[in-house]
């Protein structure tokens, strides 16, 4: 039985490489469990997302679940970002989101908005609350973990309820900033690895139960916060994620606007440890989009090879994709597996076609979205 527990973290600091505290700008990035709670940052731009995701066993179904206290890609969020007022939480957007996928077909998914009157969270434990979904941390002697509970309308008034646990198995290994000055953005890589299980149900508009899933699977969290919307910050990111039978892989590849170009890491995560590098990234052909795709992330003798099998879930300011991801390390065997890589283009947000249409499948303070 897990039992509740404060975010005192573990302090694996014993690493490789030095980590710090660094913006996304240079590519880096941290993993605390003491800094997986809210920070309350009080700026209009500013917004934290807590991501949960996993894979099936087999590799089928996918899970993608995020609590934002602001979402940054609400219509409301961008309408209101150069308003002053002296009410700064009247201008946030709390929203959770949820995804999942069967053979790259979307089979459930929903966007839930708030107002902030809708959102509950805390600065000395982590928990949050958003609507009747709430995600908190509790302690077992096996280690820590996170229950996710989900509960979102979707079109035609139809409800999705899940509780799922993500079991950590790697995680918290950079406890410490080291008392470097926050920057404006941190990707806190919470627990890379996680064991994943719970139930899914979805119900018609009359409560009568249409469909009912046990999944399990191998899975991950992490929490980014930034102080400035993404749409000012970058012009582009992908980030993805893999789960080999001895270690985790985490990449990203993000595009600055003008002539502050590009940068790429990644992350090895074995045996408590991260190995962090800068990396060299390739993109065959112009977009990383569609079926066979292929983008690469080259350092130091190890290559993170990421081709697209399909598209779980197409929006027009995020896309996540389900693809195959090789690690080759100098002197070892090649790795593959199946991995969750997400496509974020801030910059659609400017298009006041794609923010209405996108608005359509929000459902807000507790209503059904259109579809």
């Amino acid at each position: 039985m897990l039992k509740s527990i404060y975010p005192y973290g573990q302090g694996v600091s014993d690493m490789p490489e030095n980590f710090g505290a660094s913006s996304l700008s240079s590519g880096s990035f941290i993993s605390s469990l003491k800094d997986d709670v809210w920070h309350g940052r009080a700026d209009r731009h500013s917004f934290e997302r807590w991501h949960f995701d996993a894979l099936s066993d087999d590799g089928r179904e996918a899970i993608v679940v995020s609590f934002y206290d602001n979402y940054p890609f609400s219509p409301r969020y961008f309408s209101r970002r150069s308003e002053v007022s002296s009410n700064v939480n009247a201008g946030q957007f709390p929203a959770v989101t949820f995804l999942y996928s069967v053979d790259g077909h979307p089979a459930m998914q929903a966007v839930n908005e708030w107002t902030f009157d809708g959102f509950s969270a805390r600065m000395d434990n982590i928990t949050c609350s958003i609507g009747d979904s709430h995600f908190r941390v509790e302690k077992a002697e096996y280690g820590f973990g996170y229950l996710v509970h989900v509960d979102v309308m979707t079109a035609r008034r139809r409800r999705i309820e899940a509780d799922l646990e993500w079991v950590s198995i790697e995680s918290d290994l950079m406890a410490d900033r080291a008392g470097a000055e926050s920057p404006s953005m941190i990707w806190n890589l919470v627990a890379p690895r996680s064991d994943v299980s719970g139930r899914i149900v979805r119900t018609g508009i009359r409560g009568k139960t249409k469909k009912v899933v046990h999944f399990r699977g191998t899975g991950y969290h992490d929490h980014f916060q930034s102080r400035t919307s993404l749409q000012q910050a970058i012009a582009s990111r992908s980030w993805g994620r893999a789960h080999f039978s001895d270690m985790t892989a985490v990449f990203q590849h993000v595009s600055f606007e003008g002539d502050r170009g590009d940068t790429a890491r990644i992350a090895l995560i074995e045996d408590g440890r991260i190995m962090a590098k800068d990396a060299v990234y390739s993109l065959a052909g112009n977009r990383f989009d569609g079926k066979n795709s292929f983008a690469e992330f080259v350092a130091d003798g190890r290559r993170i090879g990421v081709t697209s099998i399909e598209p779980i879930q197409r929006g027009f300011f995020e896309q996540r994709m389900l693809c195959e991801v090789t690690l080759e390390i100098d002197g070892e065997k090649p790795r593959r597996t199946k991995g969750i890589v997400e496509l974020c283009n801030p910059k659609g947000m400017y298009n006041p076609l794609y923010r209405w249409m996108s608005d359509l499948k929000i459902g807000k303070n507790g209503g059904s979205p259109y579809f």
